[in-house]
């Protein structure tokens, strides 16, 4: 494992963060979540590996857990600065 897979096992352990890891030799996919990383999965587990844990089993069917980091409207563009 590199230093992208552990970090994204660091940031797992330290929240509810799930971590999508793509190497950059070998192009496969590995997924990190609550500690454990998941790699050298094929499209289809993929797939419902992040369903799975992006949405949770609600009373009227599924319903998304994801919230976003920032509301639009309070992100700021950083601009250049002028040299004097």
């Amino acid at each position: 494992m590199g230093t992208r897979h552990r970090a994204a096992l660091g940031l797992t352990m330290q929240s509810d963060a799930v971590v999508l890891i793509v190497s950059e030799e070998t192009g496969l996919i590995s997924v990190a979540h609550d500690g454990k990383i998941y790699r050298g999965l094929d499209r289809d587990t993929l797939h419902e590996m992040l369903v799975n844990l992006l949405t949770k089993e609600g009373d009227s069917g599924r319903s998304s857990v994801l919230r976003p980091l920032a509301r639009v409207g309070t992100l700021r563009t950083l601009g250049r600065r002028s040299h004097p």
